[in-house]
């Protein structure tokens, strides 16, 4: 398993084990994104009312070799204007398939799938400042840290500082993402299969320095350095 074998799918009614399985284990979710315990069956209604693929926000599930190992998602923001928007992309993998690269793959994928398909001009990511993998993948993919998000994410008990990331679309041809994790959904009928299976599902027919959080500390000792800023993601 590597991450040429990475893929990325419109989900279907067979994968709402893994949104389940994320809402109410900790582990699946992972510390940066953890939060809480949500309701389980929200991805479900949302499914039914756009096979989670709307105007303004979008799920598509990762597999690799027909396993399927987490997600990814983008939502619309805006700066003042409407018109002044950009996508913002997060993911999340099965604690089982981290620390591979594969994550790497996938939002590389993702970024090439909304450059392509959408008219954006930037996307953005955000991430913990304690979150090391993550920014790494993150420059891996070719976003540059743009800036420390202070106190902007609640968890642990007190709010968190991020990273703000950000990649624009002539800079995924010209930085070290280039090449990398091209965009590679399954190929020739299992393509239409996999559309027309999460489309038949649905019940219509579409026409500063930044502040530690708990342990923080005892990371900055074992590293030898405070953390500095953060990135962006969902």
């Amino acid at each position: 398993m590597d991450d040429s074998d990475i893929q990325l799918r419109p989900v279907r009614l067979d994968d709402f084990w893994l949104f389940e399985r994320q809402a109410v284990d900790p582990e699946a979710g992972g510390l940066f994104n953890w939060s809480g315990y949500k309701d389980p069956t929200s991805a479900r209604r949302q499914f039914d009312q756009n096979g989670l693929l709307g105007p303004d926000a979008g799920r598509l599930v990762v597999s690799t070799g027909g396993t399927v190992i987490g997600d990814v998602a983008w939502s619309r923001v805006t700066y003042g204007l409407p018109t002044w928007w950009c996508w913002n992309i997060g993911i999340s993998l099965l604690p089982e398939f981290r620390y591979r690269g594969l994550g790497t793959a996938a939002q590389t994928q993702l970024v090439r799938y909304l450059f392509e398909t959408t008219p954006a001009e930037r996307i953005e990511a955000y991430t913990d400042v304690q979150n090391k993998p993550e920014q790494r993948a993150s420059e891996k993919v070719g976003f540059t840290r743009d800036g420390v998000l202070r106190s902007t994410q609640f968890r642990d008990g007190q709010w968190c500082d991020l990273y703000l990331y950000s990649l624009l679309r002539q800079e995924l041809e010209t930085g070290p993402g280039y090449g990398y994790g091209e965009l590679r959904p399954p190929a020739g009928e299992a393509v239409s299969e996999a559309v027309s299976e999460a489309v038949s599902a649905l019940p219509f027919r579409p026409v500063g320095r930044p502040r530690r959080c708990a342990g923080r500390a005892r990371y900055a000792r074992s590293a030898g350095a405070r953390p500095a800023g953060r990135r962006a993601g969902p």
